[in-house]
């Protein structure tokens, strides 16, 4: 079974110690002991109610839920409390790049697979993992393709793998037809990370959480400070969370929507595009590059990937789910294929 690091399993995570029921005035502490004009918002942050509510949303006990400022600092943890320069970081070559980045920071050795293509095959999984300890992460579906694994593959890998802790970045989760968390929690050494910067809208407030076994969720909680999120951020995602699931979907299902109608507009016209499973779609092939300058000049940006050559000639397009912005933006493709013909 994996465990965290030494320098990780030797600490506890930080908590302010407990106080008797009478205490009302406490000078404890080295903040402002009075109330502020602002009221509650503010003392440090509590992320409990949060994490209760993610809890009950994924039917898990609170310990497994753990709230962090964006999932990229989850993944940041993930990597300082598993890796080391002792171990070995798997990741898809392309994948969110931070998460290479965070293993690089933990000294990680670095194994990549590659996955331009549209499946990502147990056996490629299976065989950069083999002998090894650390972790394996998967951005699903990924960024910057949109694809998305197989649930079975990642499930198997983690039996079949017990030393490997294996990460399912799901930032792009809700847009995916299903979603595999539930089947995934019952492995004692996934960890999921989600965030509220996609789906749910809020990417200033910097919320995100992770969801895993007992045991990772209190390495992670050791592997950092206690107060990373901002109780203005809290609030807002709780009240997103408890009122905005109606919205959430409807833009969901609306990027969907025009994710499979990009996909169709942009193959008719010789554009290669993976099946996206996000809210974006990936443009490849020899076009793209002339494709993406005469968008410029029609003031729409396209995401570039120069540190990647295999994706010298790709661009992720955002879908705007917005009727007025997505007759914009067709009609934009439908001239520049006009004016590159």
């Amino acid at each position: 079974m994996i465990t965290p690091v030494p320098e990780v399993a030797a600490l506890t995570a930080y908590s302010s110690p407990g106080l008797p029921a009478n205490i009302d005035l406490r000078l404890d502490g080295t903040e402002r002991p009075l109330p502020l004009p602002v009221g509650e918002a503010a003392n440090y942050p509590k992320a409990a109610e949060l994490e209760a509510e993610l809890a009950k949303r994924f039917d898990l006990p609170a310990g497994r839920v753990f709230v962090t400022a964006g999932a990229d600092e989850a993944l940041d943890r993930i990597c300082r409390a598993y890796l080391s320069s002792a171990r070995v970081a798997v990741v898809t070559a392309p994948t969110f790049e931070m998460i290479r980045h965070y293993a690089r920071l933990a000294g990680a050795q670095l194994r990549e697979v590659p996955w331009y293509e549209h499946k990502l095959e147990l056996s490629a999984l299976l065989d950069a993992t083999e002998g090894m300890r650390g972790v394996c992460a998967i951005a699903t579906p990924n960024n910057p393709t949109g694809v998305a694994v197989e649930p079975e593959t990642l499930i198997e890998l983690a039996k079949r793998r017990p030393d490997v802790l294996v990460i399912a970045d799901m930032a792009y989760g809700e847009f995916a037809p299903t979603d595999p968390t539930r089947e995934l929690m019952k492995q004692g050494n996934v960890v999921v990370t989600r965030t509220f910067s996609k789906a749910w809208g809020i990417p200033g407030a910097r919320v995100g959480y992770a969801l895993g076994p007992a045991e990772v969720i209190t390495a992670l909680r050791t592997a950092g400070g206690p107060y990373s999120v901002a109780r203005p951020a809290l609030a807002l995602a709780l009240e997103r969370l408890r009122g905005g699931e109606d919205e959430m979907r409807a833009y969901v299902a609306k990027a969907r929507d025009e994710v499979k109608r990009m996909t169709l507009l942009l193959t008719k016209h010789g554009v290669t595009v993976p099946p996206s499973q996000a809210n974006f779609v990936m443009l490849m092939g020899p076009k793209v590059p002339a494709l993406a300058d005469a968008l410029a000049k029609r003031g729409i940006s396209l995401r570039a990937f120069p540190n990647d050559p295999r994706l010298a000639e790709a661009r992720r397009m955002v879908m705007p789910a917005d009727d007025a912005t997505y007759r914009r933006l067709e009609g934009a493709l439908l001239e520049a294929f006009a004016e590159l013909a």
